[in-house]
């Protein structure tokens, strides 16, 4: 039985799949706790400076497409919000950790998570492979949502 759920979003339609998975597995387990996180990727200090300079907020636009991501990500789980409890969490930094992090605060007894389906190359040379991270060093049960995408 799962009481509190961890689910990543990035808005994207992979992460609006996998929240529909969480969704469904929140709406069969009653009093369900849905926990939505959404990372923001941490900037180099020389960047967040070249854009402070340019008068760019990074911090306050990303709350706002949060916003978005947060409503989207709740409407693709299907979800009654009456029966299901949604919490919407922001955060800033390395996703995987974040995910961890969470999972461990709330003691989330699943994380609900999509694979990036990126090649080991691809992982090695972006240093990404979120879900591959997440899978070896959750405190909890993960279940990872496999793209439709085909490499």
């Amino acid at each position: 039985m799962f009481n509190k759920i961890v689910v990543a979003t990035d808005g994207s339609e992979r992460s609006l799949r996998t929240a529909k998975v969480a969704g469904n597995l929140a709406c069969k387990h009653p009093g369900c706790a849905v926990y939505v996180l959404h990372v923001f990727h941490e900037l180099p200090t020389f960047v967040t400076s070249m854009l402070e300079n340019a008068n760019i907020h990074y911090g306050s636009q990303m709350k706002e497409n949060a916003k978005e991501v947060f409503n989207k990500t709740i409407e693709a789980m299907e979800i009654d919000i009456d029966e299901v409890e949604v919490h919407t969490i922001l955060e800033y930094g390395k996703p995987a950790k974040k995910i961890i992090k969470l999972a461990k605060e709330v003691e989330a007894d699943l994380i609900v998570i999509g694979n990036s389906n990126i090649s080991e190359a691809e992982e090695f040379l972006t240093g990404s492979g979120i879900s591959h991270k997440v899978l070896h060093k959750a405190p909890c049960h993960v279940l990872i949502v496999q793209s439709d995408e085909k490499k």
